[in-house]
């Protein structure tokens, strides 16, 4: 694999780590807020909060990882078909919530989606010059 599209895939990782962080710290800012507020809900979203930010976490080090293991066979199996899923699914995400979460963070996810869409363009052309 070429040396930029392992940089894309380290670049496209941490930026899906810094969006989990950035949505946990937005989670918890918000519980002290309500806390500290006396407003909070019944039920708590922190459970929810770590879940998301545990998935985001574990898709950015999996694509860190992918990247450098790409040349294993069964990472030629995975990993090119998990850029594109997740490439899909954040591009859709990002317009779906342009609306509900701001521009800001619609184009970060956007933007995140097509470099995963890129990303899986290129492990996809790897693997084929590998067989």
């Amino acid at each position: 694999m070429t040396v930029y599209a392992k940089a894309i895939g380290v670049i496209v990782g941490l930026m899906v780590i810094i969006g989990g962080l950035w949505i946990g710290l937005l989670g918890l800012f918000a519980n002290m807020s309500g806390s500290a507020l006396n407003s909070s809900a019944a039920g708590s979203n922190s459970n929810h909060l770590l879940f998301i930010f545990v998935i985001l976490f574990g898709i950015g080090l999996l694509t860190v990882i992918g990247v450098f293991m790409l040349d294993h066979k069964i990472w030629h199996v995975i990993y090119p078909p998990f850029c594109f899923l997740t490439g899909m699914v954040l591009t859709m995400f990002a317009l779906y919530s342009i609306g509900s979460l701001g521009i800001r963070a619609g184009m970060y996810s956007l933007l995140t989606g097509l470099l995963y869409l890129l990303l899986g363009y290129l492990a996809k052309g790897y693997v084929k010059d590998q067989r």
